[in-house]
């Protein structure tokens, strides 16, 4: 079985950053790219087309909402974790 490759797209460096290294603990995970904001997310996703996304909602250049509608559209099978401290 080969790893799954994952990309994070939140807009807190800190908040990615933290992710990015679980993530990079977890054995079969590969990190392959990340993105701070709704264009870089939409474009990353485009371009890596990874097997799962972790998502922050709030971001600047639109919603994380985006970003899954046009995630799912493209490839439904990718895996999109949804993270955010968002009250609503």
């Amino acid at each position: 079985m080969g790893s799954v490759s994952v990309l994070v797209v939140d807009d807190a460096v800190m908040v990615r950053d933290r992710l990015v290294a679980l993530l990079r603990d977890l054995p079969g995970v590969d990190v392959v790219g990340t993105a701070g904001d709704v264009p870089e997310g939409l474009a990353e996703a485009r371009r890596l087309a990874p097997d799962a996304v972790v998502l922050d909602i709030r971001m600047p250049g639109g919603d994380g909402v985006m970003i899954l509608k046009d995630i799912k559209a493209r490839a439904p099978e990718t895996v999109v974790v949804i993270l955010t401290n968002y009250a609503g």
